[in-house]
């Protein structure tokens, strides 16, 4: 539990009321938390077994799942800033694992794709994933596994459509 100590009133010297705040009673904050140690996790991981970033490993898997895409496409599924995505793509490049084409009905769009070893490396680190997420979700019943799914699944997509309505992109999971 988090207690804020508000400043004594000015006018009176009369003590504020003390504000009692859970900060786990937000779910961004909790999605946030939770996000960021599975993220670290993961980096480990991935530090330790495949000298790879996390950043290259998202956008590697990412691939692997919708095939080649551009740099836009790229942005709105990992929902991270193009600039970042292009230095991480040219990372992928240059360690072979991704490849570059120019768009042949937009010359001004590049195509990213996997190469057999970028297939090869994002199959090997998927089947880590979906143990290591076995791991994790081991502490709940196969019922609790697919209502987490589905609660998590309405939940974004109701954020999703409040994002859409707004106009603005979100900058903070509070």
């Amino acid at each position: 539990m988090t207690t804020l100590l508000l400043p004594r009133s000015r006018t009176r010297g009369r003590p504020t009321p003390t504000l009692t705040f859970e900060l786990d009673s937000l779910l961004g904050y909790r999605l946030q938390r939770l996000a960021s140690t599975f993220a670290a996790l993961t980096q480990r991981e991935l530090e330790a077994a495949e000298a790879m970033t996390l950043p290259e490993y998202r956008v590697l898997v990412t691939l692997h799942s919708t095939g080649s895409a551009g740099v836009s496409a790229l942005q709105r599924a990992l929902m991270l800033d193009k600039a970042w995505i292009s230095r991480t793509v040219a990372r992928l490049v240059a360690k072979g694992l991704a490849h570059q084409v120019a768009d042949i009905r937009d010359a001004r769009r590049t195509v990213i794709g996997l190469t057999p070893a970028g297939v090869h490396t994002a199959a090997r680190l998927l089947r880590r994933a979906k143990r290591r997420q076995a791991r994790i979700l081991s502490t709940l019943s196969a019922e609790e596994v697919s209502q987490l799914f589905a609660l998590t699944s309405r939940i974004q997509a109701r954020v999703d459509a409040l994002h859409q309505r707004e106009g603005k992109r979100s900058t903070g999971a509070l």
